[in-house]
């Protein structure tokens, strides 16, 4: 039975190579679907001057939210920030499970997407200087 790559679930991927797959293919399963993240705080934003960026909310259909007295209701902006020298832990990616998957048993999954190549960033363009 083929596994449809958009449909795909944590639960069936498990289930599937509890069955079929290699000691060494569980191995390099769990070092890519779980990264290892740092911990990160949200951090408020604001302007050159030091007044908070603002923005107006939004519905779940992109329409702009406003109170009961007509005002829009106003947020600030943030960012999320990683906290230096805080704790690093493992988390589940499912996306990153099922490009695994998908790559290394192909022939069980089907309507697989075309991998975007990523985009060099900075850091890697000059890693070798």
């Amino acid at each position: 039975m083929a596994f449809d790559f958009k449909h795909l679930k944590a639960e069936e991927i498990y289930k599937f190579m509890e069955e079929n797959a290699t000691p060494a293919q569980k191995k390099a399963f769990k070092k890519e679907a779980f990264p290892v993240k740092a911990k990160k705080v949200s951090k408020k934003l604001y302007s050159a001057d030091g007044e908070p960026i603002m923005y107006q909310l939004k519905d779940k259909d992109g329409n702009p939210k406003f109170n009961d007295k007509g005002e829009p209701i106003m947020r600030q902006k943030i960012e999320m920030v990683e906290v230096a020298g805080g704790d690093s832990k493992a988390t589940f990616s499912l996306l990153k499970a099922k490009w695994w998957f998908a790559e290394n048993f192909p022939g069980e999954v089907v309507n697989v997407p075309e991998k975007k190549e990523k985009e060099a960033t900075a850091g890697d363009l000059f890693a070798n200087w």
